[in-house]
């Protein structure tokens, strides 16, 4: 995982036909861009859903990332225009993915904290229909400089 600044999140959106105030929200998230891949040797699958992950703030839950279908219905309500919805939504990651041995994919996962908050998230993943779990923590959001 590695963080996006907002002034690059303001830039990314308002290329791709993003209003100034919409580029504002984006940017009042923290986000990252995030990279899954499975390794694995044997020829066991992975699968991902981001609605499993947990993200902890002085050791309470506070919420889960953002789906892309949650962003979605934003975008409508705001009368966002089709364009820049798909170009959002094919850059975050994937709300659920089976990765298959060698399979890979990235995206952006977006989390309702603000800039420079720290955090620990929980990640949790399936494999042989087996639940396994990554903690990740002291993790921080960018700052906006």
């Amino acid at each position: 995982m590695s963080h996006l600044r907002p002034y690059q999140l303001r830039a990314f959106s308002q290329g791709r036909g993003f209003t100034a105030e919409q580029s504002e929200r984006i940017a009042g998230f923290c986000v990252f861009q995030t990279v899954v891949r499975n390794e694995a040797e044997a020829d066991e699958p992975l699968e991902v859903d981001i609605t499993d992950w947990r993200v902890l703030r002085d050791g309470m839950e506070s919420g889960t990332p953002r789906t892309a279908a949650s962003w979605d219905t934003e975008w409508q309500s705001r009368d966002t225009g089709q364009a820049p919805r798909i170009a959002f939504r094919w850059a975050l990651f994937p709300t659920s993915q089976t990765f298959a041995p060698g399979d890979w994919n990235m995206g952006m996962l977006t989390l309702d904290l603000p800039a420079g908050e720290t955090f620990d998230l929980h990640i949790g993943w399936r494999r042989d229909g087996q639940t396994k779990n990554l903690e990740m923590t002291g993790i921080s959001c960018a700052e906006d400089r």
